[in-house]
């Protein structure tokens, strides 16, 4: 919170503004925990400094769009691990405009190069 420097005595406001973020634990049972829960499969990035983003729907309608960005100052190589059949995949604009081809290896890995600090597009189908 902002305040003046003469305020550093004056803790009131500090300290009501301070309460208004402050949320009690909330205690719940959850009984579906007492069991170890399946491995659930999606797709899985390997890259290093790459993060997820998004995956959801082409905007087409066909496909499916996967986006991770990088979050290092160097070019970085990474994958895409879907474990589902892919048909073809293109590196995409943010705006799913298709750039190139992308070879598709077994198991429905996808190679790629992501820029410094780039965001990586990837229309699967």
């Amino acid at each position: 919170m902002l305040h003046e420097r003469a305020a550093i005595d004056a803790w009131d406001e500090v300290e009501t503004a301070a309460e208004a973020f402050l949320a009690p634990p909330i205690a719940q049972l959850r009984r579906a925990l007492l069991e170890v829960p399946q491995a659930v499969s999606g797709p899985e990035l390997s890259g290093e400094g790459l993060v997820f983003s998004a995956m959801k729907p082409a905007e087409s309608g066909r496909g499916t769009i996967l986006r991770c960005y990088n979050g290092t100052d160097k070019a970085v190589r990474g994958a895409w691990c879907v474990g589902w059949p892919v048909r073809s995949a293109r590196l995409c604009r943010l705006d799913e405009q298709p750039l190139k081809n992308l070879r598709v290896r077994a198991g429905g890995v996808v190679r790629f190069e992501a820029p410094p600090r780039g965001v990586v597009t990837i229309l699967l189908r």
